[in-house]
């Protein structure tokens, strides 16, 4: 067998693999996103589940995010190490 023969040879062999590979995970994550679909779309039709409609419109401005506290801001000196033991080096 030649350079050139055992060269396409395994240029073939290699694009096989890729793609039965490629081939294998977009099956894959195609029947994932299936399968997440309708489980939430079933989630969602639950009884006892509220929408938006059965919600008065008292409820809607409210919001739970507002009555977190924002985080104070960090300000890092240059140089200065974030995490990890001082006197230590990246």
């Amino acid at each position: 067998m030649t350079d050139r023969e055992l060269w396409v040879k395994t240029c073939k062999t290699v694009g096989a693999m890729t793609g039965g590979t490629v081939l294998l995970l977009g099956s894959m994550s195609l029947l994932l996103m299936l399968v997440v679909g309708r489980s939430t779309a079933s989630a969602s039709e639950a009884p006892g589940a509220a929408t938006a409609s059965d919600l008065g419109k008292s409820d809607l401005g409210k919001s739970d995010t507002a009555a977190v506290p924002p985080s104070p801001a960090r300000s890092f000196k240059h140089g200065a190490a974030t995490n990890g033991r001082s006197g230590e080096s990246i």
